[in-house]
Order: C-alpha cells, then structure tokens, then sequence
C-alpha cells in the first residue's frame, strides 16, 4: 500500500517505517519511510511522538547516540507524551550510556525511569539494565538488589528470568562477570 498506492493512511506509513528502521537492511530506506510517516501525522502530537521515537532509534542504529539522546529528551520533556511512552524513551537515553560503556550515567537515566511509570514494563527493564550496569562496575550488591527487585516486584514480566538468572551467577562466582553477555537490548 505504501510503495504501489502511495498511501497517506499514518497507520500505515508508520507501521511501514517500524518495520524499516527495526529490520531493514537500507537506513535511508528507513529514514525515507520516517519521513512519509512524518508528513502523514501533521499536527497531531501523539503521532508526532511516535515519529520522534523512530527517529531516536534510527540515530542509535546509525550509532549517533547524542542525537538519539537529543530526541528522547524532547519525549521525555513533553507535557503530551503518554507515562509509558516517556518511560520508554527515558529507557532508551539509558541504552545509550549503556552502550558508550558510560554505565554511571547509564545507571542514572534508568533510576529516572521508575519516577514516570514505577509499575510498567520499563520500570521493570531499567532495573535489569541497571543491574547490568552495576555488574560492569564491580558493584555486586547493587546488581544483586537491582535484580532482586525484578523478581519481587516484576516477577511476571519477560525480564525475571534474566534477573534470575543473573542473580544465581552472581550468587555462585567471586569473579567479576563477563562483559561480553552484557550487551544492551532495544526492544519495542
């Protein structure tokens, strides 16, 4: 519909422009399909919104982690954007640390997180991350306490079994943990 149609449906475009950015091989295929997205939104905030999140995510693909920061900022500023909306762009400005290796800053973008939705799914993501981040500098407790608040108070989310699983490594080692598990995942 996009590409044969020429379609304005937002709907759409936008979906179009997810699928680029997340999967496509082509990132000016996938700034191009932002961009029609873009132009189908006009004035209404929300998708507005939604569009910045994609252009963030496009950044951090291209590895322009100031200017992926510099976008998620302005959601997580805005008065329009929805809580779970800023938890997740507050989230992601942590990723961004975290994969500049900058795990102190990336320590302190994810605390941000809780104080916009303390019971969503990023709360419960950051405290991985944040976990993570602490294990990168050497600070067990800290990991341990992170993950230990994953399982009590997320313990049906995607992210206990991680936090477990970590929890039990570090449980059952006295040597630091191994840097190269500890990629940071972006997930939708």
């Amino acid at each position: 519909l996009a590409d044969v149609r020429s379609t304005d449906d937002f709907r759409i475009l936008i979906r179009c422009a997810e699928t680029e950015t997340a999967f496509g091989n082509d990132a000016d295929k996938a700034e191009q399909r932002i961009s029609a997205a873009r132009k189908a939104a006009g004035d209404n905030a929300a998708s507005i919104t939604l569009i910045r999140m994609l252009e963030s995510e496009l950044a951090i693909r291209r590895s322009n982690f100031d200017e992926a920061r510099r976008i998620l900022e302005q959601v997580v500023r805005s008065t329009k954007t929805a809580a779970a909306l800023r938890s997740r762009a507050q989230w992601l400005i942590g990723e961004t640390w975290y994969m500049q290796r900058q795990y102190k800053t990336a320590i302190e973008a994810y605390r941000k997180v809780e104080a916009m939705d303390s019971n969503g799914n990023w709360a419960a993501a950051s405290y991985l991350q944040a976990g993570k981040s602490f294990e990168q500098l050497g600070r067990r407790k800290e990991a341990t306490l992170c993950y230990g608040a994953v399982l009590s108070r997320f313990a049906s989310t995607e992210y206990a079994t991680p936090a477990s699983t970590r929890l039990a490594a570090l449980s059952s080692s006295t040597a630091p943990f191994p840097t190269s598990s500890s990629q940071p995942t972006i997930r939708r």
